[in-house]
């Protein structure tokens, strides 16, 4: 008997959580690293979890509606079985911020040089070397 009250207990708590991180993921209260580490794991879990419980919980929908639990975000998310990041493909933002300095980067490179060129006056090229200084905060694999 209490076996049973246990696995409900975790299967109850483990498709709440799962709910609550993807609705924070929703909203942007979590970063992508986080939700797909978080995620990732509890959905994991949840799996095991299916095979201790797969006879006295045949169905997870059946057990969602007879708990009233209205959580499709959880449900659509243990239907997948992947984070939505992987799901949609999602690139990580540290590599996104990179993308953008690199571009950042040649654009103020491109404006430096052009204002040298036509020997303009030194304040915007000064300005311009500035925002190099700042920019160079790259990972490796982008030095030359």
């Amino acid at each position: 008997m209490f076996a049973f009250s246990d696995d409900f207990a975790s299967l109850y708590a483990m498709i709440t959580a799962i709910d609550k991180i993807e609705k924070a993921y929703m909203n942007s209260a979590v970063a992508s690293a986080a939700y797909d580490a978080s995620c990732s794991e509890l959905i994991a879990k949840f799996k095991t979890l299916r095979t201790v419980t797969e006879d006295s919980v045949p169905d997870v929908q059946h057990f969602m509606a007879t708990y009233m639990m209205h959580c499709n975000s959880a449900r659509h998310r243990l239907q997948v079985g992947v984070p939505a990041t992987v799901e949609h493909r999602v690139e990580r933002s540290e590599k996104r911020t990179n993308i953008v300095s690199v571009a950042e980067c040649v654009h103020h490179y491109i404006g430096a040089m052009d204002t040298l060129k036509l020997n303009m006056v030194i304040f915007p090229a000064v300005t311009n070397f500035q925002r190099l200084s700042l920019l160079f905060t790259f990972e490796p694999e982008y030095y030359i």
